[in-house]
């Protein structure tokens, strides 16, 4: 009888790779990002959070800074939903230097 393959687990991302991703975060965005991707996103509200884009539900999230982007309380919650395709697009973009 064959063993059972050994089942690897993919790469963890440790705490000290997240943090430099938000520290890269940080310093490029400076505040909520979103009136910068979409100029019709209306005015800002609440603090500043980080708003992980193009995650699936239920997936786990790797730090990366082409899939972070600062926004306001207000445009996590209400606004980043159904612009998700547009916030990757806009980082995309941003990581290409364009």
């Amino acid at each position: 009888m064959l063993p059972a393959p050994v089942r690897q687990k993919p790469h963890q991302q440790t705490p000290a790779e997240e943090k430099a991703v938000y520290a890269y975060v940080n310093a490029r965005d400076q505040g909520c990002r979103a009136r910068d991707i979409d100029p019709g996103a209306g005015p800002c509200s609440g603090l500043v959070e980080r708003h992980h884009a193009g995650i699936k539900v239920g997936t786990k999230r790797v730090t990366s800074r082409d899939r972070v982007v600062k926004l306001c309380r207000g445009h996590h919650e209400n606004w980043a939903p159904s612009h998700n395709r547009m916030i990757v697009e806009w980082l995309a973009k941003l990581e290409r230097g364009e």
